[in-house]
């Protein structure tokens, strides 16, 4: 799957996920948490999260997700 390629891990030490009039910390905490959950090594944990990804999407909008996933510092290589 994707790998961080910026300061990282989130949260911080304080427990904060980058910051941003786009997101809230609660929104962009669960993305986070769905995009793990769709590495899960188990098979239910990773269908689920799909479902609830494609969902997460739909819900605030493919651009705001774009800009989660490049704050959390997951490659972009081959997104399009």
């Amino acid at each position: 799957m994707s790998r961080r390629n910026s300061p990282g891990p989130w949260p911080d030490k304080n427990g904060k996920y980058p910051e941003s009039d786009q997101w809230t910390q609660k929104q962009i905490k669960q993305f986070d948490g769905l995009i793990e959950g769709v590495s899960s090594p188990g098979q239910i944990t990773r269908i689920e999260s799909r479902f609830a990804m494609e969902k997460f999407v739909k819900e605030h909008g493919k651009e705001k997700c774009d800009a989660m996933w490049k704050a959390l510092g997951y490659d972009t290589e081959g997104q399009s």
